[in-house]
């Protein structure tokens, strides 16, 4: 499908050590919530993928930042869920999870069901409406 196929292309760039090292926050931030993202939809365990998700995974967990190694973690465990096998990250807290929060807007028939229904488990806080600006005076 369409969807298989973005997967393919994300877990493609997402793998790159020179992405995790490289890269802007917000561009890896985005790159490992559209991997996270295109698992959940995908129709069944993407075995094309496979070394490109646990080459990913190893990358970011080899990372030193936090943020890296917790996307990692998800994107890890996300899969394992598709795999039929239960990964589970320890140190992976609910915080670390938040990152992931859009996840809960994808429609209920496009997620795939290994994911169930309540595929993000933190509830995030909307943030605050900005201040108007004031026009000034000429």
């Amino acid at each position: 499908t369409v969807f298989d196929a973005a997967l393919a292309a994300a877990a493609s760039a997402w793998k790159e050590k020179r992405h995790v090292r490289d890269d802007d926050d917000r561009v890896r931030g985005f790159a490992s919530t559209w991997v996270l993202a295109a698992l959940h939809i995908s129709e069944g365990p993407p075995e094309a993928i496979l070394s490109d998700v646990i080459t990913g995974v190893g990358a970011h967990l080899d990372s030193a930042r936090q943020e890296d190694r917790e996307q990692g973690m998800l994107v890890g465990e996300a899969f394992g869920v598709l795999a039929g096998k239960t990964i589970d990250f320890e140190d992976l807290g609910e915080d670390a999870r938040a990152w992931a929060s859009i996840l809960r807007f994808l429609p209920d028939d496009l997620r795939n069901p290994a994911f169930g229904d309540a595929p993000v488990v933190v509830e995030v806080e909307p943030a605050p409406a900005p201040a108007p600006v004031e026009e000034p005076l000429v």
